[in-house]
């Protein structure tokens, strides 16, 4: 959560970022940031935050439970906000989609996919290419992840897993 408040800082947004861990917020408040300490989960917290006049909720919380619990109290005491949440994984991205959440962004994806371009890039791919191939690639897990979270709400699957992998490779 502190590298997307830097990276709206750098860009003049104002981010306010909640933490529970005392030495953390220390340092954010060392490097300039607004900073709360406290438990977001906290609808007084949130308030004295500015959650009421804030137009985004970024949840970057390791546990996607407590990213759910303050989803759910921000639905219903700030129903105006855009809610944007990380997931660690694919499952935990599933599990969000299934409760109605629209923005989320998986811990590893990214990370994954640029290594991936690096390696293509290393084997002998043109950047150009190796880059547009992982764009691509992101773009149909997204879809492919999307499709795959309503399967698995449904008690007889049309498709598995491996099927929907094998269909983004033909893609690619």
């Amino acid at each position: 959560g502190s590298t997307v408040g830097r990276l709206l800082k750098g860009n003049g947004f104002q981010a306010t970022i909640l933490d529970h861990d005392s030495d953390r917020v220390r340092m954010l408040r060392d490097n300039g940031l607004k900073v709360f300490y406290g438990d977001a989960a906290r609808t007084e917290l949130l308030r004295v935050a500015g959650a009421e006049k804030a137009k985004i909720l970024v949840l970057c919380l390791d546990s996607p439970e407590d990213n759910y619990t303050i989803i759910q109290i921000a639905r219903k005491q700030f129903p105006h906000l855009k809610i944007f949440v990380r997931a660690r994984n694919r499952l935990d991205n599933y599990d969000f989609l299934n409760k109605g959440v629209e923005n989320i962004y998986r811990e590893t994806l990214g990370t994954a996919v640029n290594m991936g371009v690096d390696i293509l890039q290393a084997a002998g791919m043109r950047r150009y290419a190796a880059r547009r191939i992982g764009h691509r690639f992101e773009i149909i897990d997204k879809l492919s992840t999307r499709r795959l979270a309503k399967e698995r709400l449904k008690e007889s699957p049309t498709f598995t897993i491996k099927e929907a992998l094998e269909r983004e490779a033909e893609l690619l």
